[in-house]
């Protein structure tokens, strides 16, 4: 049998309160709240057991799992690769997840935590490389569903250093951060800070006397709100803040500032952080704040490829580096937000797809009304646009090495895709796990299920909520979607202006050509003819 006990965290807040159920060794009966991995059959209405109706499913498919997974992975070579990598895991017992979500929020922190520095002790000794090393990271992530706080270091903070700072600058952080002698937040969003990046008030105000910079949050707007990583785990942080020369604002600029002492890890002196609290979702990473108060840092912190300040204070800006690069780790995490969005809109669909295929519905168990040909074309459609998003890989990485070599040429197609391309897997994906969440919610007729099939349902539920709720941030991450679309359609609207008035179209929007000939121009030629039907 088993008992309910309720847990809290010794830095866990009220709200974190959980309900974790504890069974005893090998209590697997069908009133048990747990359906164990290894269990292949179901118990029926009459309390027999009988065939896995997901077998029944399967041996219906005439297509084969393993061409459909080198399809979705670009190729056999990819799929034995992952394999691989996901082969270092599963042996690995830290990596049993199955509780994860009856935790309290501190400790789904610590696991998550654990987790992720295990895959990088993992990746030194098998000595993989750079490249192996990132896939057995998303391994992790996909095969887990656990978000970690190193995420930030990885995703945003190495890419930053190694776009935006120079050289000599890399040769002193990189390999610490590579190292993770350093771990890293990227500090852009205020709590006042909405899509206008510009309008940031955290100031970086330059003081001649001691040839420093000092970080500032003059306003309550102005702390430092929400970046991952900021609450517990970071020390280091690529700031994003204005720059300040002999009173005159020189704009937005990002500075390297430590936040944590690194040998006791307690907040530097001006530094007040903390933990923004619980959150819909996404409660293992530490989402923080950080307001400093006139916290020093030397002049050479600031990212200075794109800009320098020298010791009297003179601004110059690098004329052989484009401009346009410095929020290009925004994008490349917009890139990001679709392949997370079609990851999870995948396993949802896994979940409802499976549900509905041993989801027992009216009262003639042998008539399989769940199955209509409605409810298929629903969730496999679903699960298809999962897929697709699976495919973006592609092009972020061919943008990247391009931007990396100097070439800004896609820039401006890569941002509008970027944010056409995460509003709509984040609107579809979100609404899609929604989707999947309803399907695994009810029984039309749940008096006729046996308890053990009201268990699963439970469980099919509470694991796409879970999903739903890590993944419904990305709708307002990195861009809220609304804006988002505004910067797409506007880059659209600027190329066909420019194609009409006779200049080329860029490679990747060719099919603009033809707009005229795909939507007829409407007729109207006064207010009064847009309202009549004959002109359309």
């Amino acid at each position: 049998m088993f008992n309910t006990t309720t847990s809290l965290g010794k830095d866990v807040t009220p709200d974190d309160q959980v309900v974790t159920v504890v069974c005893k060794p090998g209590d697997w009966s069908t009133t048990s709240p747990f359906i164990p991995p290894s269990t292949k059959r179901l118990r029926s209405r009459n309390n027999k057991m009988s065939p896995s109706p997901l077998d029944a499913e399967r041996a219906k498919s005439e297509l084969s799992a393993r061409e459909i997974a080198y399809v979705l992975h670009q190729g056999q070579a990819q799929v034995e690769r992952l394999e691989r990598l996901e082969a270092l895991l599963v042996a690995d017992p830290i990596f049993n997840h199955e509780t994860m979500n009856y935790l309290p929020r501190g400790e789904q922190y610590k696991r998550a935590t654990q987790m992720a520095a295990r895959v990088e002790i993992i990746a030194r000794r098998n000595k993989l490389s750079e490249e192996d090393t990132e896939q057995l990271r998303l391994v992790f992530q996909g095969m887990t569903s656990c978000a970690a706080s190193t995420t930030l270091h990885t995703l945003m903070f190495i890419k930053n250093l190694g776009l935006l700072f120079t050289e000599d600058q890399q040769a002193k952080w990189m390999q610490l951060a590579k190292e993770w002698k350093m771990v890293g937040c990227y500090a852009q969003t205020e709590l006042g800070h909405g899509s206008n990046v510009r309008g940031l008030e955290t100031t970086a105000t330059f003081v001649p006397e001691t040839d420093e910079f000092e970080i500032h949050s003059p306003t309550l707007s102005s702390i430092k709100w929400w970046p991952g990583a900021l609450a517990r785990t970071a020390n280091f942080g690529v700031v994003y803040a204005r720059l300040i020369l002999h009173g005159k604002d020189y704009g937005v600029h990002n500075f390297m500032v430590q936040l944590r002492d690194l040998e006791t890890h307690e907040p530097r002196p001006g530094c007040t952080m903390g933990d923004i609290g619980p959150k819909i979702g996404f409660n293992n990473v530490d989402n923080g704040y950080c307001k400093f108060d006139r916290v020093r840092i030397p002049r050479d912190q600031m990212a200075m490829r794109l800009a320098t300040v020298d010791r009297t204070g003179k601004y110059s800006k690098n004329k052989g580096v484009p401009q346009e690069i410095m929020y290009f780790t925004m994008l490349q995490t917009r890139m990001g937000f679709v392949r997370m969005n079609a990851m999870a809109l995948g396993k949802a669909c896994t979940i409802a797809i499976r549900y509905s295929a041993v989801r027992e519905q009216g009262y003639d168990a042998n008539d399989p009304k769940s199955n209509t040909e409605l409810k298929r074309h629903e969730r496999m459609s679903l699960n298809a646009v999962g897929a697709a998003g699976n495919q973006i890989d592609a092009f972020t990485k061919e943008l990247s090495e391009q931007i990396h070599r100097g070439n800004v040429a896609m820039l401006n197609v890569g941002h509008a895709m970027s944010c056409g391309l995460k509003v709509l897997a984040s609107d579809i994906g979100c609404a899609g796990i929604e989707t999947a969440r309803r399907v695994s919610r009810y029984d039309d007729e749940q008096r006729t299920c046996s308890s053990a099939m009201r268990l699963l349902r439970i469980g099919a539920n509470r694991h796409a909520c879970i999903l739903l709720g890590d993944n419904v941030q990305t709708v307002t991450a990195e861009g809220e979607n609304y804006v988002l679309s505004l910067q797409t359609a506007r880059t659209l609207l600027k190329v066909l202006g420019a194609f009409r008035a006779g200049s080329p179209l860029p490679d990747s929007m060719k099919y603009i050509a033809n707009i005229d000939q795909a939507v007829p121009t409407p007729r109207a030629r006064s207010a009064q003819q847009w309202l009549e039907p004959a002109t359309y």
